[in-house]
């Protein structure tokens, strides 16, 4: 819309009426795709397939956290064969940058699921003994 301005009104209008229809078709697709994914999930081909992305998409994930692992050890082994060359106050940020990265693992989250306590059961229960009531508070 901005490029359009230069050219007039009717190009500013063209380039509103082409932002509006292509944010419809976006969200027309969005609700399609859904759709299908819902339907096909509800098959058994659809599962299948579900299963065996999923299945290659948890691979690939592992595969990418095993490299990141071996490349963290590979460069800490290399820090700690030449510590001995560096000056006091290096040793020091060092120091300092491992108590930060320490203190936001801590902290931080690695994106894998939290498993929480379960709720107290608020309801009250029903008293078979009416005489008390039609709830039983204890």
């Amino acid at each position: 819309m901005v490029l359009a301005a230069p050219g007039g009104t009717a190009a500013v209008t063209a380039a509103i009426a082409a932002a509006l229809t292509q944010l419809y078709l976006l969200i027309w697709a969005g609700k399609t795709v859904a759709a299908l994914a819902g339907w096909l999930l509800q098959t058994r081909v659809g599962v299948t397939l579900a299963a065996s992305y999923l299945a290659d998409l948890l691979r690939s994930r592992e595969r990418l956290v095993v490299f990141g692992v071996t490349r963290v050890r590979r460069l800490v082994s290399r820090v700690r064969a030449d510590l001995d060359e560096l000056t006091d106050e290096d040793r020091a940020q060092i120091r300092q940058a491992v108590q930060v990265v320490r203190r936001t693992r801590q902290v931080g989250s690695l994106g894998l699921p939290r498993v929480r306590q379960p709720l107290p059961d608020l309801r009250r229960t029903r008293s078979p003994d009416m005489s008390k009531g039609p709830f039983n508070l204890t």
